[in-house]
């Protein structure tokens, strides 16, 4: 599957950088039928002047093309719950483009494969695959709630038959946030004091193992950025980093 980034400008209204763990995937239709409103084009608006504005999605998807405005572990403003809600803080945001030249079934279908990648990537079940009506009431999908191109039960039974024929090769996996294949190095929490003071820790994982670790550190209350560095939400929290390794049989070192 082939995924261009065109990463919205970090810090803006549109990509606040707020931690995301990845529950559940949120399916959208963009509501925008002009022509050339295609997924690049969505991409283009959120890296721009459409930074400024608290709405964004992660995933742009038409008939020839996936673009990833918002990494997978921040959140982005797209379910309408509110600051705190789950949609918004708690799920990936997929929009299916409707501009006239695009194919809408084949930009559908590349939704549904999209859909099964994320569910494979952050081991998250189709039951939590859901409409953003789900969270707001909004009619959304509009086209899919209407059987455009078909009806919300295809949509997850095509979902389904994706999820089933594209099991990914071991070890080829790459974390969010890194493009290098380099997942197969082994467990390893280090430390390292910035040039404020500030303690920075970070470490290097195989995917369960970095999903498991956000899971659990978003429990315990910890901080995790999208480059795969933690550290205490708050100053002298160094407990609660040694019971996420403890949990993880992970070794702390310190580096630098």
């Amino acid at each position: 599957m082939n995924i261009q980034t065109m990463l919205a400008p970090r810090g803006s209204a549109a990509r606040p950088g707020y931690l995301l763990v990845p529950r559940y995937i949120t399916i959208h239709n963009t509501a925008n039928t002009n022509k050339g409103a295609g997924s690049v084009s969505h991409g283009r608006y959120l890296s721009g002047t459409g930074a400024k504005k608290a709405v964004s999605y992660h995933y742009a998807v038409d008939d020839s093309a996936i673009v990833q405005i918002i990494p997978d572990s921040e959140n982005a403003w797209h379910a309408g719950d509110g600051a705190n809600g789950k949609g918004n803080r708690q799920s990936l945001a997929i929009e299916i483009c409707e501009n006239p030249e695009s194919d809408l079934r084949r930009a559908t279908d590349n939704a549904a494969e999209l859909t099964a990648h994320l569910m494979r990537e952050w081991d998250i079940p189709l039951s939590n695959v859901v409409q953003h009506n789900h969270w707001s009431g909004k009619d959304c999908p509009r086209r899919l709630r209407i059987g455009e191109p078909y009806s919300w039960d295809t949509f997850l039974a095509q979902v389904q038959t994706f999820y089933d024929g594209t099991a990914p090769a071991q070890g080829t996996q790459d974390a969010p946030g890194t493009t290098d294949g380099e997942t197969s190095a082994p467990p390893v929490v280090g430390a390292q004091t910035d040039a404020q003071g500030a303690t920075r820790r970070y470490l290097r994982l195989s995917r369960g193992d970095l999903i498991q670790l956000m899971r659990t550190a978003d429990d315990l209350g910890l901080a995790v950025c999208g480059d795969l560095t933690i550290g205490p939400a708050s100053p002298g929290d160094d407990r609660a980093l040694c019971a996420l390794a403890q949990r993880l049989a992970l070794t702390v070192e310190e580096v630098g």
